[in-house]
Parts: C-alpha cells; sequence; structure tokens
C-alpha cells in the first residue's frame, strides 16, 4: 500500500489528465463510485452531502447522484462564495438540472438549517475540502464543521477529513471528525501522525482509475506494510535444518539494577529462532537469564578476550537495553562497531550514547539497525520530540540516508526506512505501552537477521511480527506485556510463513 503527501497526488492526477487523456470528469466520477460502496445503502436511508467549491466538492455532488438514484433521502449543502472548479460546476449543475434542491450555507441562519437536516439523518458525506487544503478554517466553515462533528451519528469523510492537513496530520483550525475516511489510489502521509486516527476513523483507499504505472512513476517508495507482503518475505525452515543454518546472536545488555532488559532481549532472540544465543553481561543479569532462558549461553562482561574471539564468530550483535547511559557503554559500543559482524542491532542506552557521536555510524562497515523511540529520536538529532512526531517520515529518512543505516523508528505506525525505500507498520496497540516492548522488539529483529534475513526484511517482518502478535493477545488481555509477546512470538512467525 503506497503512501504519499498531497503533491505527489495532484502529479499523478496531472499526467493522467494531461498525457493519457483520462478527462478529469472520469476520475470524479470513479472518486463518487468509490465513497458510495461504503456507505452503507443496505441499512440507511437519510444522508445529508456537504459540499465545498473545489474538486472535493465534486466529488461530493456526484455522491449525492448516486444515492438519490438509489432512492435515497437525500439533502445536499454547498458551502463558500468562491466560484466552483469547472468539475465541480458540472456536478452541481447535474444535481440541478436533476431539480435537487441543493442549501447553499452562507450565514447563521443556513447553518442552524443544517443542524436540524443533520439531527434527522442517518450519516453525513463531507466534501467540504480535500488534500488542497493549507489555510486556516474560519467563518461559516468553522461553524459548518462545529456543527457536524456535534450532531452527525456517522460521518464519511471523501479522501480527507475536511480541515486535515494531507501532508503534516496537523488541524488547521477546525477539523471533521469522521467515523470513516475514504482516500484515493494512496495513505496520505498526515495519517500516519499520532492522533490522526481521531480525525480520520478507519481509512479505506479506494482506485479511481489510474494506471499502477503512473503511480509508480511519482511515487516516492514509501508503502504502507500488508500482510501478504510481510508472509512473501517469511520463509519455512527446511526439514533437514539444523541449529548452524539459523546464526548466532550477541546479546550485550543489562546492568545492575536492570537486569530485566538483559532477559527479555536474550528470551525474545531464542524464541524467535535463532540457533545459538549468547548474552554478555553483569553477573546479576546472567543469573537471571540462566534462570529463566536455560537455552541461551553467556559470557561474563570483564572476559574481554574471550567476549572478543567471540564477537568475531557471531551472524549479528544486539547492544543497548539496560546497559546505562555510560562511558563504559559507550566503549562496548565502539568495540561493536569495529567489528566484522555482519548486522549490528543498536537499542535503548546505545543509541543515548551516541548523542553528538553519530559519526561513528558511518565508520562500521556493518547493516546497522537503530531502534530508537521519539525521546531517543530528538535526542540523536538534537530535536524536540514534537518536532520529530510532526514529520516522522522525513526526519526518519533523513538520518537514515545521511549515517548509512536501517532505521525502525518506533511508536504509532512504526516506520522502518533506509533513506530510499520506506515502510510503515499498521500492527500494534496501546495495550502494548509498557516497558520492555522495546527490548523484545529489539531480540526479534536480531533473531532474524541471525537467520539470514538482510537487515531491512529482518526489520520489516519483525516489526509487523511484534505489533500483530500484541494485536492477537489485546484480543483477550487488557495489557500485553513483552513476556506476552515472547510466549506468542514463535506462533505468529510460523502462521506469516
Amino acid at each position: 500500500m503506497k503512501v504519499s503527501k498531497g503533491e505527489l497526488i495532484r502529479k499523478i492526477d496531472n499526467y493522467s489528465i494531461e498525457k493519457l487523456g483520462i478527462p478529469s470528469i472520469i476520475l470524479m466520477e470513479n472518486a463518487a463510485l468509490g465513497v458510495i460502496k461504503h456507505l452503507m445503502l443496505n441499512e440507511m436511508e437519510y444522508y445529508v452531502v456537504i459540499c465545498g467549491r473545489g474538486n472535493n466538492g465534486g466529488d461530493g455532488f456526484a455522491v449525492a447522484r448516486h444515492l438519490i438514484t438509489s432512492g435515497k433521502k437525500v439533502s445536499v449543502f454547498s458551502i463558500g462564495l468562491n466560484p466552483m472548479s469547472k468539475d465541480c460546476g458540472i456536478n452541481h449543475d447535474i444535481l440541478c438540472n436533476m431539480g435537487v434542491k441543493i442549501t447553499n450555507i452562507s450565514n447563521v441562519e443556513d447553518i442552524e438549517f443544517l443542524r436540524d437536516s443533520i439531527l434527522r439523518s442517518d450519516v453525513v458525506v463531507d466534501g467540504i475540502f480535500g488534500i488542497g487544503l493549507h489555510r486556516e478554517i474560519r467563518g461559516v466553515y468553522d461553524l459548518a464543521i462545529t456543527v457536524i462533528n456535534e450532531t452527525s451519528k456517522k460521518t464519511i469523510s471523501i479522501d480527507v477529513p475536511s480541515g486535515f492537513s494531507c501532508d503534516t496530520g496537523k488541524v488547521l483550525g477546525n477539523c471533521i471528525k469522521a467515523s470513516k475516511t475514504i482516500t484515493f489510489e494512496t495513505y496520505k502521509n498526515g495519517f500516519l501522525n499520532y492522533g490522526s486516527h481521531e480525525y480520520t476513523g478507519e481509512v479505506v483507499i479506494e482506485k479511481i482509475g489510474i494506471p499502477d504505472f503512473v503511480v509508480d512513476k511519482f511515487h516516492n517508495k514509501e508503502f504502507f506494510l500488508e500482510r501478504k507482503f510481510i508472509q512473501k518475505k517469511t520463509k519455512e525452515r527446511a526439514k533437514y535444518s539444523h541449529k548452524g543454518n539459523f546464526g548466532h546472536v550477541v546479546v550485550i545488555a543489562g546492568s545492575e539494577g536492570m537486569t530485566g532488559a538483559a532477559t527479555i532481549t536474550t528470551k525474545s532472540v531464542v524464541k524467535t529462532g535463532a540457533g545459538l544465543t549468547t548474552l554478555v553481561s553483569c553477573e546479576e543479569a546472567l543469573q537471571g537469564v540462566r534462570n529463566f532462558v536455560p537455552e541461551a549461553m553467556w559470557k561474563k562482561k570483564g572476559d574481554y578476550q574471550g567476549i572478543e574471539n567471540l564477537i568475531k564468530k557471531v551472524n549479528c550483535i544486539a547492544i543497548g537495553p539496560g546497559l546505562g547511559n555510560s562511558s563504559e557503554t559507550l566503549d562496548n559500543l565502539k568495540k561493536v562497531l569495529k567489528s566484522n559482524v555482519g548486522t549490528i542491532v543498536i537499542d535503548a542506552d546505545a543509541i543515548n550514547v551516541l548523542e553528538g557521536k553519530t559519526h561513528l555510524l558511518k565508520e562500521s562497515k556493518a547493516d546497522i539497525i537503530i531502534t530508537p523511540h521519539p525521546g531517543e529520536m530528538a535526542r540523536l538529532t538534537g530535536m524536540e520530540i514534537k518536532e520529530i512526531q510532526s514529520d516522522r517520515m522525513e526526519i526518519a529518512k533523513k538520518f537514515a540516508r545521511e549515517h548509512g543505516v536501517i532505521m525502525v523508528l518506533k511508536g504509532y505506525n512504526t516506520i522502518i526506512t533506509n533513506g530510499e525505500v520506506s515502510y510503515i507498520n499498521p500492527t500494534g496497540n496501546g495495550s502494548m505501552a509498557n516497558g520492555g516492548m522495546g527490548d523484545c522488539l529489539t531480540g526479534i529483529i536480531a533473531s532474524l537477521c541471525a537467520q539470514g534475513y538482510s537487515a531491512m526484511d529482518a526489520s520489516c517482518i519483525g516489526v509487523y511480527a511484534h505489533g500483530e502478535c500484541g494485536d492477537k493477545v489485546s484480543e483477550h488481555k487488557f495489557v500485553v506485556t513483552a513476556t506476552d509477546i515472547i510466549d506468542n512470538i514463535s506462533e505468529t512467525i510460523k502462521e506469516l510463513t
């Protein structure tokens, strides 16, 4: 599933119209038909359709026509005094020629009539503003949106909720709170941001007749992960495999007072299927692993020669969980980055010690996966968390590109990117919001790397499976812990093969 900003959609539309010769009114008609599919015609009888003066309004007028010809009761409203776009005007005039009354909203009295109509209706269709809105909403538009939010039983938005920035996810003064948003061709970048679901509701993508090669021509390689994609990437185990086929992971994690992170990460590596797993840590953490992860091997952190020999032989190193933000952690990270290991997964305190020292990432020959949450990302970049959250995709891509790493920017709709190709993960939920989840994810990704997956594929599969496992467990649990994920991750990955 492709993700894009509004400018890309405009380029796609213009190419389709100008180069391919697809009339814009045909694209508008296809958009309206895509919306109609989601208006519950078998259940609902009375619709209110409110249309702006641009092409989003034109979609709305076309939707109203299809509702009327389906025998539904429809109240149609037009809002604003600006001239209509050409195609909007065509669909407006068709309704007028059909004898349909269209009420124009221009003052407070009109707003009260809109309120009364909405109170009697089953569904409101929002076609006021589309992806082209960049200004703050004021005046009669502000009043209309407030009335819709206060009185509508169910609101369906066309393309984007009116008042919602397609690119940034910001609310431009006021915004429709939709039950469902029917968007076209691609998932919009603004839908990725924290809090966007409050306005978009469920998001559904409909094709409107634009050939895939046109979308691909302009698309900037940003995708929403889908289960079929992950299933194609996830490999079954050969019948005659042995532990040597599935790699060796070294976990460098844990310190006095923070031993749980080491146990969680190590057990996660084992349960995800690495052939061999070794924890390097303090005695207190090693004791926890000896007690709870008997399948894992271990080395005490003071055994410098033994550790140096060990990391020469392994496939992947996971470093950071529970290590502490200290000079010792930085020294360990530097040694790991200079090693010849295939892949390094950097998390937690191994990220924190990189503050002001991200140049160290460029000096390593390994494939590096770095897994910050927004707070860690803010420290890495010197930016505010709020700034990170406002444009997560571009900030993640820029860091990955500049430092030659795979960036896994965790959180709602986790982003996985190498700076050129980017994926957004849809799985996971609020029940998973507790300590240890990041440590668990680090172990899953490291284990997949050791088993032979590329750094990008391991990141995508790991993030998706981690979230899907949490989704399944949350169906019967209020809170999902890292232990819950570890106990169920093997089954989840098996289902993905």
